[in-house]
């Protein structure tokens, strides 16, 4: 399994399974649309701290430097819960 999809359901507190049904609920008809977007915004926050711009050419390392400190953004996380602007969820009318 994706080990950057992992550390979403480890963020969120759930297990594959479990997320992918939360998923199921939240984003009817997109059910990987919840992974996509907030994967985009940790991708985001770890350039901005980097101070990588968006198109800038990223090398096997920076990949591997992203996933150790997203596997860190998702343990921490999981200990004291997901910050307001880790959470995406679908607006519903």
């Amino acid at each position: 399994m994706n080990p950057r999809y992992l550390a979403y359901c480890l963020a969120h507190g759930r297990t594959p399974d479990e997320m992918r049904a939360a998923d199921e609920v939240d984003w009817p008809g997109g059910r990987m649309a919840g992974f996509t977007l907030w994967i985009g915004k940790r991708w985001a926050e770890w350039k901005s701290e980097r101070r990588i711009y968006t198109d800038d050419f990223l090398t096997p390392d920076d990949h591997r430097d992203f996933d150790r400190w997203l596997d860190a953004f998702a343990a921490e996380e999981a200990k004291h819960g997901p910050r307001s602007s880790s959470v995406t969820t679908c607006a519903r009318a």
